[in-house]
């Protein structure tokens, strides 16, 4: 491990826990805020708080995945001889412009509850912390999985790594607590 390595995972750890800090902020607000669509045809904040919660839910399993790969190549004996994770690559998806084509399971029904939906995404933040503090080494780059919404050619790899996934829920949570203060104005 290099010490850039360990930079930039603890840079990623400081980002998704300012996501989910400001993800859990948004449960304050009152009911009628939370619930209000700014257009008949969008989302209220407490259905893309849903959204987020349903996206990080289907995407962790994918990241566990990952994990349960490294742990096996990491008790074969394989270590870590990668250059620090990188995200550029990924940044793009967070855009305004990049159009989500968002899996039928990933979208709000609009019947959980905010305390369910909060409860998921305290938990989900856990998870990836615990995941962050197991491979703080560099080891999550082991093995990467291909995520078949994204682009295939937006990155050069086969695949993303641990750290890669972890980024793009990051960068997912980010577009959306943008929607919902365009939301609440």
């Amino acid at each position: 491990m290099t010490v850039d390595t360990e930079r930039v995972i603890e840079a990623l750890a400081v980002r998704l826990a300012r996501a989910h800090e400001e993800l859990e902020a948004c449960f304050e607000l009152p009911e009628d805020r939370l619930g209000c669509r700014p257009a008949p045809d969008s989302w209220s904040p407490s259905e893309v708080l849903e959204h987020v919660s349903l996206t990080s839910h289907y995407l962790l399993l994918l990241v566990q995945k990952i994990a349960e790969k490294v742990r096996r190549r990491q008790e074969r004996g394989l270590t870590s001889l990668f250059a620090p994770p990188h995200f550029e690559h990924l940044d793009g998806f967070a855009t305004r412009e990049y159009a989500w084509d968002c899996p039928e399971h990933m979208l709000p029904t609009g019947k959980a509850a905010p305390r369910e939906v909060r409860t998921r995404l305290r938990v989900q933040a856990r998870a990836i912390a615990e995941l962050l503090d197991e491979f703080p080494d560099g080891a999550g780059s082991l093995h990467e999985l291909r995520l078949t919404l994204l682009d295939p050619d937006a990155h050069n790899g086969d695949g993303l790594d641990l750290y890669q996934f972890l980024h793009f829920l990051g960068l997912h949570a980010e577009r959306h607590l943008a929607q919902i203060g365009r939301a609440l104005g």
